[in-house]
């Protein structure tokens, strides 16, 4: 898998003997890293993991309880501590963030206990990495998909989330998390489409995961509502539709509902002032939301709960490329765009001979013609 962030993603076994001295456990950690030991970035990784360990003994915080609740505390802590100088709070995510890497140095050590609830991790990310390539992607996109992946196995370890447990409550936190996480990321301000595209790349590893059986799948969760429940499990059982799918359209529908009411009170004018309103909000999955509804008002059509007349209230939605363009020009507009040409240059005059050539103009060929045969001066040649 191309990756960045170095880091091995492998739980190793639980040290019986107890870690070594501050001093050890430092100098290890750098040797690690492959650093030089006089270049600044080393010089920051071993003030920040120095702090991190003097105040662990003030607090006589252990290093096999070491969690990410003490690097909270310590990345919060008002600093007293003797020869070490208080952080301004710009400074303190950085340094945070070099002592989480260090915390993960201790885990993949084995000095600090680590359950991720799952088994060869590096060869899942390793499979998905080729199921990206397979899917033929751009290059930014499928790098997206393979880094979102491992920030997210790295922010799970970190929070201390099992596998199992995964579900769109934990993919959103992850997806809002202000990003102090062990791997090698961009932490600034994350923008809304950063946060969308942490949740959708997360969903689709987890979607992978889920796929070849390494984590269990998760069962939709019963709606009050006896029409969604029905559909969904149709969608499941009949559709073949995978989880991802089923949330979405469950997720529309629901938000379609308020609007609609009772599915035997439908009528084409709620209809389509539900998808305009809808529509309005996510412009972009306009066409997504005319297949969802098409595919619920036919399900409800063959139960009988709705009048088969409405499977053709909701609108298409047709967009086309350059549809703004005029699909054709008048003669008059032709000649006024020729006329609008200057002829002062070759190149001036190769122009114009372009437009003439276009159709509906009587005269193109002959300018064209012209055109090709003039010489550097602007001269017809002989």
């Amino acid at each position: 898998m191309r990756s960045r962030s170095s880091l091995p993603f492998r739980a190793a076994p639980l040290r019986v003997e107890d870690p070594p001295s501050h001093g050890t456990l430092l100098t290890t950690f750098l040797s690690s890293l492959s650093l030089d030991e006089k270049s600044g970035c080393a010089v920051l990784y071993g003030a920040a993991v120095r702090h991190f360990l003097h105040w662990l003994g003030l607090h006589r915080i252990a290093i096999r309880t070491i969690d990410d609740r003490a690097v909270r505390r310590f990345e919060k802590h008002r600093c007293r501590c003797h020869r070490y100088s208080a952080q301004q709070p710009v400074y303190k995510a950085d340094i945070a963030a070099r002592v989480r890497r260090f915390v993960r140095f201790l885990e993949d050590q084995g000095y600090v206990e680590v359950d991720d609830g799952i088994d060869d991790l590096p060869r899942h990310l390793a499979d998905y990495s080729d199921a990206i390539d397979r899917l033929q992607l751009a290059e930014g996109p499928a790098q997206a998909y393979r880094s979102e992946a491992e920030h997210f196995v790295a922010w799970l370890r970190m929070a201390r989330r099992q596998w199992i447990d995964i579900d769109d409550t934990i993919i959103d936190h992850y997806a809002a998390h202000d990003c102090r996480c062990p791997v090698w990321r961009k932490r600034g301000k994350l923008v809304a489409t950063g946060t969308k595209r942490r949740r959708r790349c997360a969903r689709h590893f987890v979607e992978f995961l889920r796929g070849r059986g390494a984590i269990p799948s998760v069962e939709p969760v019963a709606d009050d509502d006896p029409h969604m429940s029905a559909y969904l499990a149709w969608l499941k059982q009949h559709r073949g539709a995978t989880d991802e799918t089923i949330r979405r359209y469950r997720t529309d529908i629901r938000r379609l509902m308020p609007m609609l009411g009772e599915p035997s009170q439908w009528d084409a004018a709620g209809l389509r002032s539900a998808f305009q309103r809808r529509s309005k909000e996510t412009p972009g999955s306009a066409s997504l939301l005319v297949t969802i509804m098409r595919s619920y008002i036919r399900f409800l059509v063959v139960r009988g709960e709705c009048r088969p007349a409405l499977l053709h209230a909701v609108p298409s939605v047709q967009r086309y490329r350059l549809s703004t363009l005029p699909r054709h020009v008048d003669p008059a507009t032709i000649e006024r765009i020729i006329a609008a040409c200057p002829t002062d240059r070759p190149v001036e005059v190769r122009d114009r001979a372009s437009f003439s050539c276009s159709p509906g103009s009587a005269c193109g060929l002959p300018i064209f013609r012209t055109c090709v045969s003039t010489t550097s001066t602007g001269d017809p040649a002989t």
